[in-house]
Protein backbone atom coordinates (compact mmCIF):
# COMPACT_ATOMS: atom_id res chain seq x y z
CA UNK A 1 0.00 0.00 0.00
CA UNK A 2 1.77 3.18 -1.16
CA UNK A 3 2.02 6.08 1.24
CA UNK A 4 1.32 9.46 -0.30
CA UNK A 5 4.02 12.12 -0.14
CA UNK A 6 2.00 14.51 2.04
CA UNK A 7 1.57 11.82 4.69
CA UNK A 8 5.31 11.08 4.62
CA UNK A 9 6.08 14.77 4.99
CA UNK A 10 3.67 15.11 7.92
CA UNK A 11 5.18 12.07 9.63
CA UNK A 12 8.72 13.35 9.16
CA UNK A 13 7.79 16.78 10.52
CA UNK A 14 6.33 15.14 13.60
CA UNK A 15 9.29 12.79 14.04
CA UNK A 16 12.11 15.28 13.36
CA UNK A 17 12.50 16.58 16.93
CA UNK A 18 12.79 13.02 18.22
CA UNK A 19 15.20 12.01 15.47
CA UNK A 20 17.41 14.98 16.33
CA UNK A 21 17.18 14.41 20.09
CA UNK A 22 18.05 10.72 19.94
CA UNK A 23 20.50 10.79 17.01
CA UNK A 24 23.23 8.18 17.47
CA UNK A 25 21.42 6.41 20.31
CA UNK A 26 19.85 2.99 20.40
CA UNK A 27 16.12 2.92 20.90
CA UNK A 28 13.27 0.44 20.79
CA UNK A 29 10.22 0.81 18.62
CA UNK A 30 7.21 -1.24 19.69
CA UNK A 31 4.94 -2.13 16.84
CA UNK A 32 1.51 -3.65 17.19
CA UNK A 33 -1.81 -3.83 15.47
CA UNK A 34 -2.22 -3.75 11.72
CA UNK A 35 1.41 -2.96 10.97
CA UNK A 36 2.44 -6.36 12.37
CA UNK A 37 -0.25 -8.40 10.62
CA UNK A 38 1.61 -8.50 7.33
CA UNK A 39 5.32 -9.34 7.07
CA UNK A 40 5.55 -7.10 3.98
CA UNK A 41 4.58 -4.15 6.18
CA UNK A 42 7.41 -4.88 8.61
CA UNK A 43 9.95 -5.40 5.82
CA UNK A 44 8.81 -2.18 4.17
CA UNK A 45 9.07 -0.26 7.45
CA UNK A 46 12.53 -1.65 8.19
CA UNK A 47 13.67 -0.69 4.70
CA UNK A 48 12.11 2.78 4.94
CA UNK A 49 13.88 3.45 8.26
CA UNK A 50 17.13 1.83 7.08
CA UNK A 51 17.10 -0.52 10.07
CA UNK A 52 19.75 -3.22 10.35
CA UNK A 53 18.48 -6.75 9.70
CA UNK A 54 18.52 -7.86 13.35
CA UNK A 55 15.88 -10.38 14.26
CA UNK A 56 15.43 -11.58 17.83
CA UNK A 57 12.32 -13.46 18.78
CA UNK A 58 10.65 -12.26 21.97
CA UNK A 59 10.82 -15.74 23.55
CA UNK A 60 14.62 -15.64 23.33
CA UNK A 61 14.66 -12.26 25.04
CA UNK A 62 12.31 -13.57 27.73
CA UNK A 63 14.53 -16.61 28.33
CA UNK A 64 17.60 -14.39 28.66
CA UNK A 65 15.76 -12.10 31.09
CA UNK A 66 14.62 -15.01 33.27
CA UNK A 67 18.13 -16.49 33.38
CA UNK A 68 19.57 -13.09 34.34
CA UNK A 69 16.94 -12.67 37.07
CA UNK A 70 17.73 -16.12 38.53
CA UNK A 71 21.46 -15.36 38.53
CA UNK A 72 20.82 -12.02 40.20
CA UNK A 73 18.62 -13.65 42.86
CA UNK A 74 21.24 -16.31 43.57
CA UNK A 75 23.96 -13.68 43.82
CA UNK A 76 21.92 -11.66 46.31
CA UNK A 77 20.32 -14.48 48.32
CA UNK A 78 22.45 -17.57 47.70
CA UNK A 79 21.24 -20.73 46.05
CA UNK A 80 18.88 -23.28 47.58
CA UNK A 81 21.79 -25.74 47.84
CA UNK A 82 23.87 -23.25 49.82
CA UNK A 83 21.00 -22.60 52.26
CA UNK A 84 20.36 -26.33 52.75
CA UNK A 85 24.03 -26.94 53.57
CA UNK A 86 24.09 -24.17 56.17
Amino acid sequence: MPVDNQLRLDLLREALPYIQRFQGQTFVVKLSGKVTENSDNLASLAEELALPPVKIHCSILAEDAIKAAVQDYKAKHGSVEQKAAA
